[in-house]
């Protein structure tokens, strides 16, 4: 059972949801964990983000031209960036980089366009404003580095922003309003109008 533990827990698993698919209790869970570390040889076993410190950015469309994200770092993959930059988390400049990946299998590098916006430190929240329509977005969360390149530690869902468009307009949205309101006796798009049915006149 305590490799069983330990694997869950490199999972992200709390010991609360180890406990409930172990069938045991949580105590139990919290032993297992605690000899695994006193075992292990060296330095112990690494902080592990657990459900409740999860690595995650997601998005909502707040409208036609408004993406709102949020996102949740861990200490392990914090830590992973002050190893990989050289440099404190606290001092690295975070951004958010936007990708147009309107209809196209996104790879990373076929985007539409993309643009950076540096973000204050201890932010976890932004509104991105200024979207286009009917586009499909993705937002990767991350640093740059010495060297100028772009280090992404967080990748978004894809998310699509709304038509402007209201759901009534088409060809013969016109011709209906007049109808409705009264000012034409049928709609012309009648006229266009064509089926194999049959019509009995009573007079």
């Amino acid at each position: 059972m305590k490799s069983e533990i330990v694997m869950l827990r490199r999972r992200g698993h709390s010991f609360q949801r180890i406990a409930r698919e172990l069938s045991t209790t949580v105590g139990q869970v919290r032993s297992c964990w605690q000899n695994a570390q006193d075992q292990c040889t060296g330095s112990a076993v690494p902080a592990i983000p657990t459900e409740e410190e999860r690595d995650e950015i997601t998005l909502l469309a707040e409208g036609p031209h408004v993406i709102y994200a949020y996102w949740e770092i861990s200490e392990m993959l914090r830590n992973m960036s002050e190893q990989h930059i050289r440099q404190p988390w606290a001092k690295q400049q975070k951004y958010l980089r936007i990708y147009d990946c309107t209809d196209v299998l996104f790879d990373g590098h076929n985007a539409h366009y993309e643009q950076d916006i540096p973000l204050p430190e201890m932010t976890n929240n932004w509104f991105i404003r200024g979207m286009k329509e009917n586009r499909s977005y993705i937002v990767d969360f991350g640093i740059w580095t010495r060297e100028g390149t772009f280090f992404t530690l967080l990748r978004s869902n894809a998310i699509g922003t709304a038509r402007c468009q209201p759901p009534d307009a088409g060809q013969y949205s016109e011709a209906v309003e007049q109808w409705k309101n009264g000012s034409a006796e049928e709609p012309s798009w009648l006229e266009q109008f064509c089926a194999y049915s049959y019509y009995e006149v009573i007079r």
